[in-house]
């Protein structure tokens, strides 16, 4: 933050927001292409997700290639722009699945939840 602001001040540096680094070094947009949906995580999304972190990037980028945005964390807070910016928002940790069992078997119950996620979709 500020030490990053400091430098690119006294070297006529300029600031990128590191998802968008990463995405163009993997060609994100060309991977888009014939995409139906993308998915995405994190272990917790929050408000601080809509603030340049990978989720939000990679939903930004994919929403303007008109590719629906799946988003599956381990912990969701209630926050409904959360709901603007991914076609679904989805958290391991529900009635079901405590955090210590997601946190035990984090390979089953992403299955499980992407899976169930992805039956309503395809109905």
């Amino acid at each position: 933050g500020g030490m990053g602001g400091a430098l690119i001040a006294f070297l006529n540096g300029q600031f990128n927001q590191g998802i968008d680094l990463v995405l163009e070094a993997v060609h994100f947009n060309e991977q888009l292409s014939g995409a139906s949906f993308v998915v995405t995580g994190e272990g917790k999304s929050d408000r601080q997700t809509l603030h340049g972190k990978a989720p939000y990037g990679i939903a930004s980028t994919s929403q303007k290639a008109g590719v629906p945005t799946i988003l599956i964390s381990g912990a969701v807070e209630d926050i409904p722009e959360l709901v603007k910016c991914f076609h679904t928002v989805a958290s391991l940790v529900d009635k079901d699945v405590t955090v210590q069992m997601a946190m035990e078997k984090p390979a089953v119950h992403l299955r499980n939840k992407t899976k169930a996620i992805f039956q309503k979709i395809l109905k």
